[in-house]
């Protein structure tokens, strides 16, 4: 298979962050601020990469780029609805739970103030490696 037709293959399957597709560059995409309670597991995203029969293709990875100074990132199993956009041919997955990475960040127990992380979601299918920027306010 060309490099190219990989490349769109894999902008088409990747879902992450609520199934936004992200276009191949090396800056952060910069999310909107999250809230946070102090001490309390926050979710910032959902990573997922699902084939056309909605089954999930294993290998997706999120690494840790650069951790929060005053809490902690954990990646964990988890099994939620999908968002592909009615455009995508997997809009269908939408309707079960499927299996995916959630990305949860918690802060110090106390901790009160501005925090952030960047995250990068590894798609085994190759092409955009989506690096997702934080900004955290806890109270």
């Amino acid at each position: 298979m060309k490099a190219a037709t990989l490349l769109c293959l894999a902008g088409l399957v990747v879902g992450g962050h609520s199934g936004s597709v992200m276009a191949a560059t090396n800056r952060p995409h910069v999310t909107a601020p999250k809230h946070a309670k102090a001490g309390v597991p926050l979710l910032l995203g959902k990573d997922y990469d699902l084939d056309h029969n909605c089954k999930v293709i294993p290998g997706l990875k999120v690494v840790i780029v650069s951790p929060p100074s005053n809490g902690i990132i954990k990646v964990l199993d988890h099994t939620a609805f999908t968002h592909y956009p009615r455009s995508n041919v997997r809009y269908k997955c939408n309707k079960k739970r499927s299996q995916m990475l959630a990305t949860f960040y918690t802060s110090r127990p106390g901790f009160a103030g501005h925090d952030h992380a960047v995250v990068r979601v590894i798609s085994p299918l190759g092409g955009t490696e989506p690096v997702y920027s934080y900004d955290i306010s806890v109270n």
